[in-house]
């Protein structure tokens, strides 16, 4: 067992979808797509600092970032962070 779970540590998740990412591809390309797709990993990254904490990518568009112990208030300052 791990130590968040032994010690009923929080655990946060951040799940991120970007709206018309289909639409913004079309329109500007592939190259511009991933472009954006980089940014938005960098917000995440940045927002987020602790060592522990994971970014990850799923499907096209979606993010997801694991935050340890962390409590609600602690991910949606992360999440607004990351938003601006």
């Amino acid at each position: 067992m791990d130590r968040g779970a032994a010690q009923w540590l929080p655990l946060s998740l951040i799940l991120l979808d970007i709206d018309y990412f289909k639409q913004y591809n079309d329109h500007y390309g592939h190259i511009q797509g991933d472009e954006c797709l980089r940014r938005v990993a960098q917000a995440l990254l940045s927002a987020s600092t602790r060592a522990r904490d994971f970014l990850g990518r799923f499907g096209g568009e979606e993010f997801i970032l694991v935050l340890p112990e962390a409590d609600a208030q602690s991910a949606a300052r992360v999440a607004s962070v990351a938003g601006n």
